[in-house]
């Protein structure tokens, strides 16, 4: 092969990679618009109160810890980390909502149990996404929200109290508190470093059918 051949099969190589790199770089600019330009969707309150009657209404099949929040239709079980190494927390947190500092409280024998769950985690579609980031519409909870938690074979429900935004070293929201509650938290959608989103929520009777 000549220099001059050489040179322009190199030449060609290097365009490849150059197209290769601007296709990808264009499928995720518009992969990322789409996230942006349609945000992940909460159910309609519709959906909101036919899942709130599946839970209350029909009898509990109680497989270990779960979380339901019938509003931003999440449904996922919950789990400690074998540490709180981030490591080990982000490893519970990809298809889990983790219950941190699990000896301050749970809904059995009362104290804060604090729950945390991802708000944006990107996948590669859409939908995997969505799946990712359970707590994207936390922002959209109210007081008088319903929750609901399977702990220790029972069904507990609890009703939003508050809402609030805190910095990221605001870690006594993690305590442990004189009256039974829920502390569930996620970052800003600006990241952690921005702070992050907390919702409060009060025992509200369990569900017994």
């Amino acid at each position: 092969m000549s220099k001059l051949t050489k040179k322009s099969s190199q030449k060609n190589y290097r365009k490849l990679i150059i197209y290769g790199l601007s296709f990808l770089m264009v499928c995720g600019g518009v992969y990322l618009l789409t996230i942006i330009r349609s945000p992940i969707e909460a159910p309609s309150p519709e959906a909101t109160t036919k899942t709130i009657e599946e839970l209350t209404k029909t009898r509990p099949i109680i497989q270990g810890e779960r979380l339901y929040i019938p509003k931003l239709g999440v449904d996922l079980p919950i789990s400690t980390s074998q540490s709180e190494s981030d490591s080990d927390e982000l490893a519970v947190m990809a298809d889990n909502v983790l219950n941190r500092k699990p000896q301050n409280g749970n809904p059995r024998d009362g104290g804060n149990y604090v729950l945390a769950a991802h708000r944006l985690e990107l996948g590669w579609t859409p939908e995997q996404t969505r799946a990712k980031s359970p707590l994207y519409n936390i922002d959209k909870l109210e007081v008088g929200d319903e929750m609901f938690v399977d702990y220790g074979g029972v069904r507990y429900r609890y009703k939003v109290s508050e809402y609030r935004q805190v910095a990221p070293t605001a870690l006594e929201i993690e305590n442990r508190t004189g009256m039974p509650q829920i502390t569930l938290y996620s970052c800003d959608l600006a990241g952690y470093d921005a702070g992050r989103e907390v919702v409060i929520a009060k025992p509200a009777g369990t569900v017994d059918i």
